[in-house]
């Protein structure tokens, strides 16, 4: 009798704490999505993943994501992407390649995207190619309305004629 008691205190105790991970898993939403985000009849952004899943706290995961702001000449892949809604923040990690028509590409292993302040930051190394110019160093950040492109440290410059 004493052993069904204490396995009794021992579900009670933990039943909030699994209810409460329970509902912090993800729920798969779509597979091969393309989502297209018009203003004014013109094009303004392209979303796609291979899968979009979503969590109860307004966060999103993508498999093999793919951002283009066509207004701002920008394009992101990565291996994996987390959105937060409240924030309206990307983290974009493991294989990560920005293209920017201004500065080139950029490859590193995690990026921050914060589409509304137009500002895209990482703390990762970093390596920038654009024709004739190869930078490493770093940490990245990148104003996009304003074109403040700068490694935060160790920047490393090699050019090629």
């Amino acid at each position: 009798m004493g052993r069904i008691i204490t396995l009794l205190l021992i579900l009670i105790i933990n039943l909030p704490f699994s209810l409460q991970a329970k509902n912090k898993t993800f729920k798969v939403i779509a597979q091969d999505i393309e989502y297209a985000f018009y203003k004014k009849e013109k094009l303004v952004w392209k979303f796609k993943a291979s899968v979009f899943k979503e969590r109860s706290d307004n966060i999103c995961e993508a498999i093999k994501i793919i951002i283009i702001n066509l207004q701002k000449n920008l394009k992101i892949i990565a291996d994996k992407g987390f959105y937060n809604r409240k924030k309206d923040k990307f983290l974009l990690i493991g294989k990560v390649h920005l293209f920017t028509q201004k500065f080139g590409e950029v490859f590193t292993d995690e990026l921050i995207y914060f589409p509304k302040q137009g500002l895209i930051i990482t703390d990762k190394k970093v390596l920038v190619k654009k024709k004739g110019l190869i930078a490493k160093g770093k940490g990245l950040i990148y104003k996009i309305d304003t074109g403040d492109f700068q490694i935060k440290e160790k920047p490393r410059i090699k050019f090629s004629l």
